[in-house]
């Protein structure tokens, strides 16, 4: 069965007409064939001494096939030659013929397509295609900012005396990302766990920096980017090292809200606060500001009473989260006070500054009702 095919001749297929294709040989049987097999047998012993191929017309589930045959033949009792319909390209594949009813022939018909259909599911397989899609446009409208995945994700090194035998095993790594992300729970940070996966940083030996990077001690090039070169070199000894990568994201997305600073206006009034896992949150918000205009106060209250913090996740479109544990332990985050500074910036050039806050359970409550978008 499994060379079966809708080409081919099946069991059961009612032959109804041969004819020699080139003509050449003068042979054209249709049913009812005169003397039944044998006078059929006659005509296919033309066919085949004159080393033509037919075409043969077959009557199958009620349709009218036409298939291309060629005759061969073989032995028979009585050192007769028995003539075959075989299949012109594989020739091993043959269809014997036997004088039988139409009705025994529509029984082995249904019998040969169960057979055919179940050896088509076998080798069914549902095909793929590639499809356009407009990601730009879907990016700006169900995102908060068009190149915000609303999820994060924290690099963790190895402890350097892990070489040494210490604790700077895989287990030892994610333990420490596990930690951190319990701790910045506990201190109020609205983040929960996405996921976690070992990143593999490759690092040549002979110059000890990590590819990507230009510094030997922090891979950020691999980090940040989706993709580093790799130069192979001969007797270049390429060492890997197995870093924990930690996804969180804030349970209910960011809220984005926009700071407008007017003529004479002396600060945005909202001050920046790190916490001691490396997130940016809002301390205080002077009311007043174009930061209390702006609604952020009131979402700083809320966020108060739910005690939660209210973290910034990016500003200016940058993401300001902490996103790289090198291997001494130490946290690369951003800077209080390097915020304040472009929050100065932008005030003193009557610039509109974004904010992003991370928002916690329950915080949608109090989003702006159109909050602005980068």
């Amino acid at each position: 069965a499994e060379d079966w095919s809708e080409g081919r001749l099946l069991p059961g297929d009612v032959i109804e007409q041969v004819t020699a294709v080139k003509q050449e040989v003068n042979v054209f049987a249709s049913a009812p064939f005169k003397d039944g097999k044998y006078g059929l047998q006659r005509e296919l012993r033309k066919i085949h001494k004159a080393n033509e191929t037919a075409l043969a017309r077959v009557k199958r589930r009620g349709t009218k096939v036409d298939l291309s045959v060629c005759v061969v033949s073989e032995e028979a009792m009585m050192r007769k030659k028995l003539y075959l319909l075989a299949d012109p390209v594989q020739k091993n594949y043959v269809a014997l013929l036997m004088d039988s009813t139409e009705e025994e022939c529509v029984a082995l018909q249904g019998t040969t397509w169960i057979f055919f259909l179940l050896d088509c599911l076998e080798q069914f397989s549902i095909k793929d295609r590639l499809i356009s899609y407009p990601w730009q446009s879907k990016m700006h409208q169900f995102l908060p900012s068009p190149n915000s995945a609303m999820v994060f994700s924290l690099i963790l090194m190895p402890f350097q005396r892990a070489n040494e035998g210490g604790d700077g095993d895989l287990e030892n790594t994610t333990a420490r990302a596990m930690a951190w992300l319990s701790a910045s729970q506990s201190s109020g940070v609205p983040v929960i766990f996405v996921n976690i996966q070992s990143e593999p940083m490759f690092l040549q030996s002979s110059t000890s920096k990590y590819f990507g990077s230009s510094n030997p001690e922090d891979p950020l090039g691999m980090v940040n980017s989706g993709m580093y070169p790799l130069h192979e070199l001969e007797g270049t000894e390429i060492n890997v090292t197995r870093a924990i990568r930690l996804w969180y994201s804030p349970p209910e997305g960011e809220i984005a809200i926009t700071l407008q600073p007017t003529d004479g206006e002396a600060r945005l009034g909202v001050n920046i606060t790190c916490t001691e896992e490396g997130f940016c949150y809002v301390s205080s918000v002077d009311i007043g500001t174009a930061a209390d205009r702006a609604g952020i106060r009131k979402i700083y209250d809320a966020a108060c009473s739910a005690n939660k913090l209210l973290v910034v996740s990016r500003v200016a479109g940058e993401k300001v989260t902490p996103w790289f544990v090198s291997a001494s332990g130490a946290i690369r985050c951003f800077n209080a006070h390097s915020i304040s500074e472009k929050i100065s910036s932008h005030r003193q050039a009557r610039e509109p500054i974004d904010f992003y806050f991370m928002v916690w359970t329950g915080g949608t409550n109090v989003k702006p009702a159109s909050p602005s978008r980068a």
